[in-house]
């Protein structure tokens, strides 16, 4: 009976020396399941107010009326925006791009003009007064600003001349959680989530906009 108890007694020593000891470790496994959960029921959503179109995370406001450039920027304003400024230095790159996958055609005005006998957008960036990115010669003569079109930048009246402009505003990015949707009912008691507000009773999105 020794014997045999102490053979089996090492058997078991032997079979638990052999088993990984993560085992029997169901914590760090639950976890990752939670945070790939947690993953997998979040959407990340860029979104632009009505009338703007999403381009590149940016929202574009593209005008169907003629303006000067000084209408041109205050009405951008008004839109809680500013006249296109282009955002990298191969402009003829980024213009033929916009204007393929948008379907654009003709001049528009953007942000940029003339100050101090240097062109520059209104973000303070200077643009060289040569270069390709230029459809016709720079110039320096006062009260100027800028249009683009497919092939790049051509200088242009500031007043007395009117034309097509392009707005441009960040895009909003939204945080939607699966576990609660937009419109879901809501009270004093069951509170929205996820950045939403009980509006009439239904969680809405604070500034108006749905996802």
């Amino acid at each position: 009976m020794k014997i045999i108890s102490f053979l089996l007694l090492s058997l078991c020593l032997l079979v638990n020396s052999q088993i990984d000891p993560d085992f029997f470790d169901l914590t760090t496994d639950d976890t990752e399941l939670n945070v790939q959960q947690s993953i997998s029921d979040t959407l990340t959503i860029p979104k632009c107010p009505e009338n703007f179109i999403e381009y590149q995370n940016e929202c574009l406001f593209i005008s169907q009326e003629d303006k000067t450039w000084t209408e041109a920027l205050l009405e951008c304003q008004q839109l809680n925006s500013t006249l296109l400024i282009v955002p990298t230095k191969v402009i003829i790159d980024y213009s033929v791009q916009l204007f393929d996958q948008l379907g654009l055609d003709g001049n528009y005005y953007v942000g940029g003009n003339l100050s101090d006998s240097k062109w520059s957008w209104l973000n303070g960036k200077i643009i060289k007064s040569e270069g390709p990115w230029w459809r016709n010669c720079s110039s320096e003569s006062i009260n100027e600003c800028l249009e683009i079109n497919a092939i790049g930048l051509s200088p242009v009246p500031c007043e007395n001349y009117t034309n097509k402009f392009i707005c441009q505003k960040s895009a909003k990015v939204s945080v939607k959680s699966s576990s609660q949707n937009i419109d879901e009912e809501c009270n004093e008691i069951s509170k929205c989530q996820n950045g939403l507000s009980c509006i009439n009773s239904q969680c809405k999105c604070q500034d108006g906009y749905n996802w």
